[in-house]
C-alpha cells in the first residue's frame, strides 16, 4: 500500500509540471486568439505586408543611387555651418549671417572650406539632388526577417539631410535664395520618402529628418531681408505637416512584426529571447529571475504574454489616436502606468520589453508639429510686417485667411499657440513645451536645465519661446563671449576624449553605423563656388 502511494505520489509529481505546462499553453493559445480576432473584428491590420507600401517600379527607384551618393558624402562635422544657435532666453543667431564659426575642436571655419567640399564632391551632390528627382526612392525590404530585418538606407537618409543643410545654409550666406529653397524642399523630400515606412524607428528619423529642416529653415528666414513673395515661397515649403498619423501607421507596423516574429519562433529562440545583451534591457525585462528561468516562462507563457502585449499596446495605440484627433498630448497622460515595473510577472515581459520604447514615440511627433507650426507662424508674422511698415499683427487672427489658412494650434494642450504683440515692435511667440504650463512666453532656463547657453535647447525654457533673430548688438556680445571661451579652452590645452561606449554590433550592422573616426577637416583653402 505504502509503496503504491509513494508510485502515484512520484508519478503526480512528475506529470504535474508538462501538464500544467500544457494547460497553460492551452489557455495561452484560447488567449492569443481570442486577442487576435478582436483585433480583427476592430479592423486594426496584424499582416506586416499590408502596412508595407506596395512594391515600386524597379526603373523609376533611385533608392541605389541615393543611397550610393549620401554614402559618398561624407561631410566632416566642422564644416557643418550652425543654423539656429541659441544665445539667450528667445534670442537666436543665423549661421549663414556669420562670416566664420567655431568647430567643436575649437578651431575657426569659413565658408570657403565648405565650397571647396562642395566642389570636390560635385559628381556626388548631382548623383543625390538626381536621384530625390525620380519619382521613387522606396527601399527593398524582407520584412519576414523580422527583427532581423537590416535597415541602412535610414542613417544614410538622415546623412544626407545634413549634408543639403550645409549646403542650404551656403547658399543662405550668399543670399541665393532659389538655391536655398531648392536645398530645403529636397531636404523635405527625405523626410516625406518615409511617410509610410511601416516601422517605429522610420517614423523617429523622418521627425529628426524635419527638425533638421526647420532649423535650417528658421536660419534662411533670418539669413537676409527677402521679400515678402520670397517669404510666402519659403511658408509654402515648410506648410505644416502630420507626424502623429505616420507614427500611428509605424505603431501598427510594429505591432504587425511583433506577431509574426513572436509566432513563428522556436522553443531555443524563445528560451533565448532577450538574453542577448549584457547590459540592455531585453534581458533585464525579467527582474532577476535568471535567465534559465526566464527562458522557461517565455515558453509557459508566451502566448499570454503576446496576448497581454497586444491588449496593453492596444490602449497605447488609442491614446495616439486620440492624440491625433484633438492635436494634444493629453491623451498620452495615463501612459505612464501601462508598463509595470516593478513586480515579476510572466505575462508582462513582453509588455516590458517592448513597449518602453515605443509609448512615448507620439509626442516626438506632436513636438515637431508644434515646432513647425511655430515656423510656419513666424513666417508669416514677418510677411505681415512687410505690408504693414514693421508693426506686427495685434493677434495671430489677423493673419487669417491672407497669411494662414487657420490658427495654429499647439500640440503639447490641443489650445492655440500663444502670442504678444510688444511695445517696440516686437513680439513673442510660444508654446506652453512639454510641462503644459503657460509661464506667459518666459524664455528663461530653468535650474534643473541650466548650463552652457551657447548650447541651449529652446524647448528647455519655462516656455518654448520661438527664437528670434539676436539684435546686432546682442550678437556682438554673444561673440565676444565666443572669443574668451576659445581663449579659455587654448589656455586648457586640449583636453584627453572620452573613450567610444560600446555599441552593440547588431544595432550598427542593422542601421548601417560605422564607429565615428577622427579625420581632420579640409584645410582652409579658398575656392570658387560651383
Amino acid at each position: 500500500m505504502l509503496r503504491k502511494f509513494i508510485l502515484s505520489t512520484l508519478a503526480l509529481v512528475l506529470l504535474a509540471p508538462p501538464v500544467f505546462v500544457a494547460f497553460e499553453n492551452f489557455r495561452g493559445r484560447t488567449q492569443l486568439e481570442g486577442v487576435l480576432a478582436d483585433l480583427r473584428a476592430k479592423g486594426e491590420p496584424l499582416e506586416i505586408e499590408k502596412i508595407a507600401p506596395p512594391p515600386v517600379p524597379a526603373h523609376s527607384n533611385a533608392i541605389a543611387r541615393f543611397v550610393d551618393a549620401a554614402d559618398a558624402l561624407k561631410l566632416d562635422t566642422e564644416l557643418q555651418p550652425i543654423a539656429l544657435r541659441l544665445i539667450g532666453p528667445g534670442r537666436a543667431v543665423a549661421g549663414a549671417r556669420l562670416a566664420e564659426w567655431t568647430a567643436t575642436s575649437g578651431r575657426m571655419v569659413q565658408w570657403s572650406d565648405l565650397a571647396l567640399w562642395q566642389s570636390n564632391h560635385q559628381a556626388d551632390l548631382t548623383q543625390l539632388r538626381e536621384a530625390l528627382d525620380a519619382p521613387f526612392r522606396q527601399p527593398v525590404l524582407d520584412y519576414s526577417q523580422g527583427f532581423k530585418l537590416l535597415l541602412p538606407h535610414l542613417a544614410k537618409m538622415k546623412s544626407a539631410v545634413n549634408v543639403l543643410g550645409a549646403c542650404m545654409s551656403d547658399a543662405a550666406h550668399r543670399k541665393d535664395f532659389g538655391a536655398a529653397l531648392d536645398d530645403l524642399e529636397d531636404m523635405r523630400q527625405i523626410a516625406r520618402d518615409l511617410e509610410k515606412q511601416p516601422l517605429l524607428i522610420d517614423q523617429l528619423v523622418r521627425v529628426a529628418c524635419e527638425a533638421i529642416a526647420t532649423g535650417r529653415a528658421w536660419e534662411l528666414l533670418h539669413s537676409h531681408d527677402w521679400t515678402e513673395a520670397q517669404l510666402a515661397d519659403l511658408q509654402s515649403t515648410v506648410a505644416p505637416i502630420d507626424l502623429i498619423s505616420g507614427m500611428i501607421h509605424a505603431l501598427t507596423g510594429e505591432r504587425a512584426l511583433v506577431v509574426a516574429t513572436f509566432q513563428k519562433m522556436s522553443t531555443r529562440e524563445l528560451m533565448d529571447l532577450g538574453n542577448l545583451s549584457g547590459n540592455g534591457s531585453p534581458g533585464s525585462s525579467v527582474d532577476g529571475v535568471g535567465i534559465a528561468g526566464a527562458g522557461l516562462a517565455r515558453v509557459i507563457w508566451g502566448d499570454q504574454a503576446l496576448a497581454q502585449y497586444l491588449r496593453t499596446f492596444q490602449v497605447m495605440l488609442d491614446a495616439n489616436r486620440e492624440a491625433a484627433k484633438s492635436k494634444s498630448m493629453k491623451p498620452f497622460d495615463s501612459l505612464h502606468s501601462l508598463v509595470p515595473t516593478t513586480a515579476f510577472n510572466p505575462r508582462y515581459f513582453l509588455v516590458r520589453m517592448i513597449l518602453p520604447a515605443l509609448d512615448r514615440a507620439g509626442t516626438k511627433a506632436l513636438r515637431a508639429e508644434t515646432e513647425r507650426d511655430l515656423l510656419v507662424t513666424g513666417i508669416a508674422i514677418r510677411r505681415y510686417q512687410l505690408g504693414h511698415n514693421g508693426k506686427p499683427p495685434a493677434d495671430l487672427q489677423a493673419l487669417i485667411p491672407t497669411y494662414l489658412d487657420a490658427m495654429p494650434i499647439d500640440r503639447m494642450d490641443g489650445q492655440p499657440l500663444r502670442y504678444r504683440a510688444e511695445a517696440d515692435n516686437s513680439y513673442t511667440l510660444w508654446s506652453v513645451g512639454d510641462d503644459r504650463a503657460d509661464n506667459g512666453g518666459d524664455g528663461q532656463r530653468t535650474t534643473e536645465n541650466s548650463g552652457d547657453r551657447s548650447h541651449a535647447n529652446w524647448w528647455l525654457a519655462r516656455d518654448a519661446v520661438w527664437p528670434r533673430h539676436a539684435t546686432a548688438e546682442e550678437m556682438s556680445a554673444w561673440q565676444q563671449e565666443d572669443v574668451e571661451r576659445r581663449d579659455r579652452r587654448a589656455r586648457k590645452g586640449t583636453r584627453p576624449s572620452e573613450p567610444l561606449k560600446t555599441m552593440d554590433p547588431e544595432l550598427l550592422k542593422r542601421y548601417g553605423l560605422q564607429p565615428p573616426t577622427n579625420t581632420p577637416a579640409n584645410p582652409p583653402v579658398p575656392s570658387d563656388r560651383r
